[in-house]
């Protein structure tokens, strides 16, 4: 390999949206985010959903009996500009994609091709997309209270300033604390919500101390099972049999320790993305010799929101009515 990688590359359009950010939200990546994504839609589309109704049953007779038409809910999903930029020195750059292409089985290393480089290249940056926009989805702030990301507000930051929200003070999880603490979410939670249960798609999103007091909690039961799940680990957990969920998020609050809470139906949590209705939208890699630096940047539209905040249970330490 030589010592410099120099060759600029440049994406739009489809190449753009298929090679970055297309596989990174869409299949089993999508569904190990816990979320709906919707991707590629019209630019600040607006969403309708209707309200079922209930009691619709009746002894039948002549004339029209259905009563008042269904409640219709819209949703506008307002796409932010965003930019993902980061730069490398270039011995450090050669260094991490020569790393890259050993892991590669069907690379020859002794006659490294540009193609081969340029894969690697977009690996790259396209992990560290994909992670940064997860993360940001979450904790998200423009205004940046209590996050370090600031491109977007997140499920957080909605959550916690939508009027329809019901929010909860919260103490720090402990494992003597935290199964009273699902428990008084459950209760919060309003009926249409409960009565999602039976989904399988309801979900605590849970800061990593949640997670890891419910699981000291269960360790701490003096049966077979728990004994047996202390040694090998638990795949998931569920309390009452709804999922609880880790959002991996705790390194981005800029007050460390920050218990968070977020009870909702999966789908109402939604990611959407966007590469084409951004006249200037790209992903470029290039070398700048002034700097002897190789950078990598990424122009595009997301957000994230919640369809229907009166279907949100959110808790935190921080919170104050």
């Amino acid at each position: 390999m030589a010592n410099l990688i120099t060759n600029p590359k440049n994406y739009t359009g489809d190449e753009m949206a298929e090679i970055f950010l297309r596989t990174s939200y869409t299949g089993e990546n999508a569904a190990a985010l816990g979320l709906r994504v919707m991707y590629n839609i019209p630019v600040n589309t607006t969403l309708n959903f209707w309200q079922r109704r209930e009691n619709i049953l009746s002894q039948f007779s002549d004339g029209w009996q259905g009563g008042d038409a269904s409640l219709k809910y819209q949703k506008t999903l307002n796409m932010e500009k965003i930019k993902a930029e980061q730069g490398f020195k270039a011995s450090d750059y050669v260094n991490m994609i020569y790393e890259r292409l050993t892991n590669y089985a069907d690379v020859n290393l002794q006659d490294l091709s540009g193609t081969d480089i340029e894969k690697a290249e977009v690996s790259l940056f396209r992990e560290a997309i994909a992670e940064d926009v997860r993360v940001a989805m979450w904790v998200g702030d423009k205004a940046s209270t209590v996050s370090t990301r600031t491109a977007f507000d997140g499920f957080i930051k909605k959550a916690s300033t939508y009027p329809g929200t019901k929010k909860m003070k919260l103490s720090a999880a402990t494992a003597s604390n935290v199964i009273s603490t699902f428990d008084s979410i459950l209760k919060a939670a309003p009926k249409q919500l409960k009565a999602l249960k039976t989904s399988g798609k309801l979900a605590f999103f849970v800061t990593d101390d949640v997670y890891e007091a419910y699981e000291s909690a269960l360790d701490a039961k003096n049966n077979t099972l728990a004994y047996s799940e202390m040694q090998n680990g638990r795949v998931s957990l569920n309390y009452r049999g709804i999922e609880v969920r880790r959002m991996g998020v705790d390194g981005a609050f800029k007050t460390q320790g920050q218990t968070t809470i977020l009870f909702t139906h999966k789908e109402n949590l939604v990611f959407a993305v966007n590469t084409r209705d951004m006249p200037d939208s790209e992903v470029r890699m290039w070398y700048n010799p002034d700097e002897n630096e190789n950078r990598q940047r990424a122009c595009f539209l997301a957000t994230a929101e919640l369809l229907d905040d009166e279907l949100v249970v959110y808790g935190s330490t921080t919170y104050s009515a």
